[in-house]
């Protein structure tokens, strides 16, 4: 029988499918040499395919794959199903064995150093599902490199920027250069005519040439533009797990790696802001200025009266009803579909609802990017006697192989427990909580955690793991990591 090495010029179909990536088979496993094997399709074409893992366990076994990649006439699967990929890994090899070894891998492919900050990246990368490339690498190497370098502003340097497109805080970070005050003098023009020696010697000039920088430019000072931003975006955090998620997230979503641009993801998710508050804000701002608008119209006042979104509350027995988010999320919906049809009934717009508008626009993009890689859903949450600001996060990571995983964070400030943090993730039958709470509390948290299993068991979960981590990196970028790096370490092809 003829076996099929698949080209871009002739297509299979199984059951109406056509063999593409994402899309996914069953098929038995006829012959395995190291990573190539040939499988039996459903139609009973022979197929030549590649895998990453050792498949000898599962020769002439029934195997359900998802192709995850067709390339040079290639096809490379990955085994779904939990049970095969436990036959595969065979006892005593571990999930972090398999991921230790890959990473390995990949440094002496790409000839990287093996320290804790590439070790990270690469499982940062893997966590977010972003190709495994050495372009993709490269890049985020040297924008990590880039943002730690202007953190650590110190008192005898400056920070040029380098023929600005926009504000400093719009543009990339990579048109910016950090140079000691010492070995650079501004003349009577307001210019620096030595700094294009200076630039030879930094170490930044390689990127300036990569970018076509040579010749005529202009250099402006933004030391003092940059340096207060920088401090109030890394007042807290500036761990080099907290640097790389966020550059690596950002790089996900397409969005230029900016101080304006880190400032929002910052805010977004780790601030709670959401979509929910700046509409919030926004939605009272128009109700309480159209009031005392001239204009005042019946249509206005239509709009104006539906803008009474409100937080979902807790009730007094400590339980959010799934009526009230039901409620919420389409009272959010409506005053989304009302909004437009607002503003361009507007002839102009005042200067603070412009900037009201458009800060709202800008988080409603960025919740647009994120949903393109997970269903990422905020809701803010409030007690009946408290006012603090507290946030649900819930997180479906658009996942293939595990279609009931989820992540949940959930952030309150508590009246008498102070700051509480919860990370939970789902699966199927399983739970795992890992709560984050000050150090005085805790003994008092562990008294109930047998009540909680109990409660989790009642609602049907089997395997119930609750921690309290006392070296938890409090980051909810952390949320968006996929947990299986062994199942995602299939995907990847160095």
């Amino acid at each position: 029988m003829k076996i099929t090495n698949l080209n871009l010029n002739k297509n299979i179909n199984i059951d109406d499918k056509v063999l593409r990536e994402g899309v996914a088979i069953q098929a038995k496993i006829m012959e395995v040499n190291g990573s190539n094997i040939i499988i039996m399709l459903d139609n009973g074409e022979l197929l030549e395919a590649k895998t990453l893992l050792d498949m000898e366990n599962l020769k002439n076994q029934l195997v359900k794959f998802l192709i995850k990649n067709i390339e040079d006439g290639k096809v490379f699967l990955t085994p779904i199903n939990k049970e095969d990929l436990n036959l595969i890994k065979g006892e005593g090899y571990s999930d972090n064995k398999a991921v230790d070894v890959f990473i390995d891998k990949v440094l002496n492919t790409y000839n990287l150093i093996k320290n804790e900050e590439n070790i990270l990246l690469i499982k940062t990368i893997i966590g977010n599902k972003m190709p495994l490339t050495k372009e993709n690498l490269d890049n985020l190497i040297k924008n990590i490199e880039k943002l730690k370098n202007l953190i650590n502003i110190q008192k005898d340097e400056k920070v040029f920027a380098i023929n600005l497109d926009k504000t400093p805080f719009d543009e990339s970070i990579m048109k910016f250069i950090k140079i000691n005050n010492n070995t650079i003098t501004e003349n009577n023009a307001g210019t620096y005519p030595h700094l294009d020696n200076n630039l030879l010697i930094n170490e930044n000039i390689a990127n300036i040439k990569q970018n076509n920088y040579q010749g005529q430019r202009e250099v402006v000072d933004v030391t003092k533009d940059i340096f207060p931003k920088l401090e109030t975006i890394f007042s807290q955090d500036t761990s080099t797990r907290s640097l790389i998620n966020k550059v690596v997230i950002l790089t996900q979503l397409g969005v230029e790696l900016s101080l304006n641009n880190i400032e929002k993801l910052k805010n977004f998710i780790e601030n709670g802001e959401g979509i929910i508050r700046p509409l919030l804000k926004l939605a009272s701002f128009i109700k309480n200025s159209e009031q005392t608008d001239d204009r005042y119209t019946d249509e206005i006042n239509d709009f104006s009266n539906k803008l009474d979104l409100k937080f979902v509350k807790v009730d007094e027995k400590n339980t959010i009803s799934k009526e009230s988010i039901k409620r919420f999320l389409y009272e959010t919906k409506e005053i989304l579909e009302r909004l437009t049809p607002y503003i361009k009934s507007k002839k102009s717009l005042s200067e603070e609802l412009s900037i009201r508008i458009n800060n709202f626009l800008d988080n409603l993009d960025l919740q647009r990017k994120i949903n393109s890689y997970y269903t990422f859903v905020h809701i803010p949450i409030e007690y009946e006697e408290e006012k603090d600001e507290n946030n649900l996060f819930i997180i479906k990571k658009k996942n293939k192989l595990y279609t009931n995983s989820y992540s949940i964070y959930i952030s309150l400030n508590t009246k008498n427990l102070n700051k509480v943090d919860v990370y939970c993730n789902i699966n199927d039958e399983e739970i795992k909580a890992d709560f984050i709470i000050e150090k005085e509390f805790r003994n008092l948290f562990k008294d109930e955690f047998d009540r909680l299993k109990g409660s989790l068991n009642k609602l049907g979960y089997k395997n119930v793991s609750i921690n309290l981590r006392e070296d938890f990196e409090k980051d909810l970028l952390n949320v968006f990591l996929e947990n299986d790096l062994f199942n995602y370490n299939l995907n990847i092809r160095v």
